[in-house]
Parts: structure tokens; C-alpha cells; sequence
């Protein structure tokens, strides 16, 4: 009797971590961060010229700010790139499974937070694209609710966010479908399965 409810717990458990699957986990494309990678790649290539060409000359101290500065210690600037680049890679994280969006904000920062925005909560959603953005297809996606002024969830250089943004407008109206109908209704058939949808 005992062996039975153990097994029907735990046949309910992996079903509720089933229906709740993160079916996309995603952070910053590698395309976001290209300008400050070829940034870097060019003050790397600088230091690397002024380092090697003229190790012993300095600045002109009438520069303010980087007078009396060796041309070789221009290394700082490519290094504080590349660590940049990498802590923007790093830093957040956003989580999408089939009832919210978890952003674990600030994972190698000083401060962290971990924003939590149901589906069913969101009345707009923006798609924000530069023109390098477009070229390369990444952007931003900025999400509110009817809680909060402004945007309250923004999921910043993912790649193709248009698509990603008409999922979740998807799952947002299959969820507000679901919530509203009657038991007897038919369900709508939507399914989503590593990040892509069947309509």
C-alpha cells in the first residue's frame, strides 16, 4: 500500500516537473557582443603596435587625464574590453519554461536578482532592433504588465527575438485561452518543444 502511494507521488512529481520543463534557456547571443569583441580585437592590436614600436615613450603630460602614460601600458584597455565582453556573456540568464520567464540577473556582478514575469501577466511586448541588429538578427525584448509602469522584463541581445517574441505572445494567449474557458471546452492544440512551436 505504501509502495503504491511512493509510486503515484512520484509519478506526480515528474509530471509537475514535466509540465513546468524550461523548454529555452538563453543569455546574450555571441552576434550582441560582435562590436565589443571588434573593439577589442583593434585597442589589442594598437597596444600590441605601440607596445612593441615604442615600449619607452609616454604620453604628452598637456593629455589630460593620460599624461605622463606608457604607450605599453595601453594593454589595459583590450583586457578591460575582453573582461567586459565576457561578463556581459555571463551575466544574466533567462529562463523560459511553460507557465514564466525567470532572468537571473547579475550572476557575476556584485548585485543579483532573479525577476520572475508569468505569461498571462504580460499586456505588451516590444521588440527593439539597431541597425547592426537587424543585419545580424538579434535585438531585445522588453515585456510588461498591467502591475508595473514601464517595461518589467527585458531579455536583452538574444538572437532572432521576433520569433522568440511570438512564442511567448503564443503561450501568453494559450494560457489567457485556458484560464477563460469552460472544463467542457476543447483544449487549443499548441504545443511548444525546444523553442520552437507547432500551430
Amino acid at each position: 500500500m505504501d509502495e503504491e502511494k511512493a509510486k503515484e507521488r512520484a509519478e506526480n512529481a515528474r509530471q509537475e516537473i514535466a509540465a513546468n520543463k524550461a523548454w529555452l534557456v538563453t543569455h546574450r547571443s555571441l552576434r550582441s557582443l560582435l562590436p565589443m569583441m571588434i573593439w577589442t580585437f583593434i585597442t589589442g592590436y594598437a597596444a600590441y603596435y605601440f607596445s612593441i614600436s615604442t615600449p619607452a615613450i609616454r604620453i604628452p603630460a598637456s593629455i589630460p587625464y593620460l599624461g605622463g602614460i606608457r604607450l605599453g601600458t595601453l594593454w589595459i584597455l583590450p583586457v578591460s574590453l575582453a573582461i567586459e565582453t565576457i561578463r556581459r556573456y555571463f551575466n544574466d540568464q533567462w529562463v523560459f519554461d511553460n507557465h514564466k520567464i525567470t532572468h537571473f540577473k547579475g550572476r557575476i556582478s556584485l548585485s543579483y536578482s532573479m525577476p520572475v514575469i508569468k505569461y498571462i501577466h504580460i499586456r505588451a511586448i516590444t521588440v527593439t532592433q539597431s541597425l547592426l541588429g537587424r543585419i545580424l538578427n538579434y535585438g531585445s525584448i522588453a515585456m510588461g504588465t498591467a502591475g508595473e509602469e514601464g517595461n518589467e522584463l527585458t531579455v536583452r541581445g538574444v538572437a532572432d527575438p521576433r520569433y522568440l517574441a511570438h512564442l511567448v505572445d503564443l503561450l501568453r494567449l494559450d494560457l489567457e485561452r485556458n484560464t477563460n474557458r469552460s472544463p467542457n471546452a476543447p483544449s487549443p492544440n499548441l504545443q511548444v518543444r525546444y523553442g520552437t512551436y507547432d500551430e
